[in-house]
């Protein structure tokens, strides 16, 4: 199957942009894809980044009911270099989108206004798992194992 098809199977619907696959799994199955910064219908897409890895995107989603957005929230507040990490990472995502016609400057990782209030922890993952210096994903990382033998793509 091509990487579109797949995409959109692991979405269960189309998808709204155009992108790339920019990180894949041990099965080279497509798991983080870049969008283009505007959909097809020309609206801004919230994020540059986006988890479609069925599998993540099912613990990330644990994590987040347990509570995680507020434990990763109260890490942010004790640890300065995680913190200064993210803020460094808003800010080159807020500059990339101030160049572009129609993307609201004021908004970041996860398409908020405000930086230090987490919003997604997928975002936050797609955004590290794409080769960003992003603390929140690689926190997450470390709190979640990849799937051994994972069979979600393989149906």
């Amino acid at each position: 199957m091509d990487d579109i098809t797949v995409v959109e199977k692991q979405l269960k619907r189309t998808t709204a942009s155009d992108f790339r696959v920019v990180f894949r799994c041990d099965k080279n199955f497509p798991a983080v894809i870049r969008n283009k910064e505007l959909t097809r219908d020309g609206r801004p897409f919230p994020t540059p980044f986006w988890l479609t890895c069925p599998a993540l995107k099912k613990d990330i989603s644990r994590i987040e009911s347990a509570g995680g957005l507020k434990s990763f929230q109260k890490k942010l507040k004790e640890d300065h270099a995680a913190r200064s990490e993210l803020l460094n990472r808003e800010k080159r995502i807020r500059k990339s989108r101030k160049t572009l016609e129609g993307l609201a400057p004021d908004v970041g990782i996860t398409g908020n206004r405000e930086p230090l209030r987490l919003k997604c922890l997928h975002a936050h993952t797609a955004d590290f798992l794409a080769g960003e210096q992003n603390p929140i994903g690689r926190l997450v990382m470390e709190d979640i194992a990849w799937p051994e033998d994972c069979q979600m793509c393989d149906r």
